[in-house]
């Protein structure tokens, strides 16, 4: 895996106190080798896409190199230019959870511990949070709306904020932060 560049985005929105985004843009070719179809109801992707535009490490300070630590991956089908969200295990050969963003651009990156929010946005913008529990990766939230979303982080929570621009209703999560959670 070749790291050719670190990417940081700052806060965007004025009411997010503190945002932390950190992805590794890679380079073109450091898909893995070896992957599998996963099969699944809608919005499960059913085949990976070869080309890995970021990867967003965890566990920074664990031993080894980046490929071997969870991570979480945003492919590229190049054929349509459509993303797929994908999250692999620590040493993990395939990936454990596969998600089609359905939009062709990232938003804010947000990785806190055991916990990674990706925003894609588009005509309505979607939101996916994976969360490490006991080393394995799992879609805890998703969600996509025409409003605002909102993410906020402090060292033990993430929170997620969508509002609804229709009727001004606002939908609120927060995932703790505990990033022992990243080993089984």
């Amino acid at each position: 895996m070749q790291c050719v560049r670190l990417v940081y985005c700052n806060a965007m929105a004025r009411d997010i106190p503190y945002r932390l985004c950190l992805a590794l843009l890679l380079a073109e070719g450091s898909a893995p080798a070896q992957t599998a179809d996963l099969i699944g109801p809608r919005g499960v992707v059913t085949r990976p896409c070869p080309e890995v535009s970021y990867s967003v490490v965890l566990g920074i300070e664990s031993p080894g190199p980046a490929r071997d630590r969870p991570h979480v991956d945003i492919m590229r089908c190049p054929e349509t230019g459509a993303l797929q969200l994908f999250a692999w295990e620590r040493n993990g050969k395939v990936p454990a959870v596969g998600v089609e963003l359905y939009r062709a651009s990232i938003g804010p990156i947000l990785a806190n511990g055991n916990v990674v929010v990706v925003v894609a946005p588009g005509g309505y913008d979607v939101v996916v949070v994976v969360q490490y529990r006991k080393g394995k990766p799992q879609v805890v939230f998703k969600d996509s709306t025409h409003g605002e979303i909102s993410i906020s982080s402090t060292a033990s929570r993430v929170s997620v904020a969508i509002g609804a621009w229709r009727n001004n209703s606002r939908r609120a999560e927060s995932f703790d932060v505990d990033e022992t959670e990243l080993t089984p």
